[in-house]
């Protein structure tokens, strides 16, 4: 049997310019597959400049028996087509949806119209319950059986009981020879990967999806295993990771343990990018140092918001001092690591007072490359069913929008044509300070003045206003 593993191509306005990075996930199940007679390949489209073309000539190429697709809720429509033009090819391909969005949506997807080109939804973690329904296929016997898999039945759509989370200890490493696509992964030009050390969150933040992938579960791999990912990875051509870890910072001490581990097998020479939180750096003393020597030269810091009663979207381990955020702020530039803070707007209560707040400490603080996200309505999430009582969701169905930069909510003081217009005034406020400007350009100068010269040559206006804007 031949199996073809697809991610989407859909990636967030801008992001694509900065970096495009493989699926994990994907390459998982196949390194997980029990069946090493058949064929499995993974497919990246994210790198692909014309992503239906490439795909459908890996259809032909291939010719796969089973198609699995994976994607966040704002790719959902262009699987969907990808799904359809599988069943044009063959309709006897056998297509399958997994990932976070199939996890929170299972019970919707189905039903949804042009989703009858999709066979099955694997929710929750894959790479067992893909075996699973990989073996019921190819012996024609039932899929009653097997955990966490929804189905069509005769017309009745089936949703089986959900499993519990995985022994990780159990999973092997990620097969990344399995790409089809081997190069094009990056970050600011830097030849990129990814790699897990956890999984899941104990936390219990309002706007997350996570929580329905994995409940509060944290689990970790073995230090030794992690660092044979890594290794693996940089066998595979990778300068630059990112640990997608939902919060490898929950257990500072293992993180250390983890960076010295990176120190002591010399593989600090890769530069690493990790998701981080304030608490989490500052409860363990010495970690941002320890990180730094690790190779870490980017983390992205949740600040969410620096209003306390917008904190209420968030769960306790969340509720910040602004003293905190600017001591683990600084013991980051103290020690070279680039910081990326991310903030959320949009909420409830948000005024352009609060908004204008946020941007202000941003600044104050000096963080390096401050993100302002807009509260998203994820289904299933805690935030969602308030948003929905108060009436304040803009956009219920329209997921492809669901990107965290666009406005599907309004505030009670702000429609959600000017949230967003807010948010835009000031990320482009970011933009003007020329010692920001020039920290990333003293970073990756060449990657940037190709990118600047490839952005001014097709939106020439903006350089002038830009000018403009500094001066006046």
């Amino acid at each position: 049997m031949k199996i073809l593993l697809v991610s989407s191509s859909v990636t967030v306005f801008g992001f694509d310019r900065v970096t495009r990075l493989p699926n994990l996930g994907l390459c998982s199940i196949a390194g997980n597959y029990y069946c090493p007679d058949d064929e499995i390949k993974v497919l990246d489209l994210v790198v692909t400049k014309n992503p239906e073309k490439t795909f459908l000539a890996t259809l032909l190429s291939f010719q796969p028996d089973v198609v699995d697709f994976s994607c966040m809720i704002f790719q959902f429509a262009e699987i969907v087509q990808l799904a359809g033009v599988v069943k044009n090819f063959n309709k006897d391909i056998t297509t399958i949806l997994g990932g976070y969005y199939a996890t929170i949506d299972y019970d919707n997807i189905l039903s949804y119209d042009g989703c009858d080109t999709l066979d099955f939804i694997i929710r929750n973690e894959s790479e067992t319950v893909f075996n699973e329904l990989i073996r019921c296929v190819k012996s024609g016997i039932g899929f009653e059986n097997i955990s966490s898999l929804s189905y069509r039945d005769n017309g009745q759509i089936i949703h089986n009981p959900c499993s519990g989370v995985l022994d990780i200890d159990k999973l092997t490493l990620p097969k990344r020879s399995a790409r089809i696509i081997k190069k094009g992964f990056h970050f600011l030009g830097i030849p990129a990967d990814t790699v897990e050390t956890s999984r899941g969150c104990p936390n219990n933040c309002k706007f997350c999806s996570i929580l329905q992938m994995y409940g509060t579960t944290f689990r970790k791999f073995k230090i030794e295993r992690v660092i044979a990912d890594i290794q693996d990875a940089k066998n595979h051509g990778a300068k630059l990771i990112l640990f997608t870890d939902d919060n490898i910072t929950i257990d500072g001490k293992r993180y250390i343990e983890i960076c010295d581990a990176i120190i002591n097998s010399e593989l600090n020479d890769i530069i690493y990018i990790t998701q981080a939180s304030v608490t989490g750096i500052k409860k363990t003393p010495g970690l941002a140092e320890k990180m730094a020597e690790a190779g870490v030269k980017f983390v992205f810091l949740g600040i969410e918001n620096i209003v306390k009663e917008n904190l209420s979207i968030a769960g306790k381990s969340k509720q910040n001092t602004q003293s905190d955020i600017l001591e683990v702020v600084n013991d980051f530039r103290k020690c070279g690591v680039i910081v990326i803070g991310s903030f959320i707007l949009g909420n409830p209560n948000d005024t352009k007072e609060t908004m204008d707040a946020n941007y202000k400490f941003a600044n104050e603080i000096n963080v390096d490359i401050p993100f302002f996200l807009l509260l998203t309505p994820f289904p299933k999430t805690k935030i969602r069913e308030e948003l929905l009582e108060a009436g304040l969701i803009t956009n219920l169905s329209d997921y492809s929008k669901y990107d965290m930069f666009q406005a599907n909510v309004k505030t009670h003081y702000l429609s959600s044509e000017r949230l967003f217009e807010l948010r835009e005034e000031i990320s482009y406020k970011i933009l003007k300070k020329p010692s920001r400007i020039l920290r990333l350009i003293i970073l990756r100068p060449s990657f940037l003045l190709k990118l600047a010269i490839d952005h001014i040559i097709h939106h020439p206006g903006e350089l002038l206003n830009y000018i403009k804007g500094m001066f006046w």
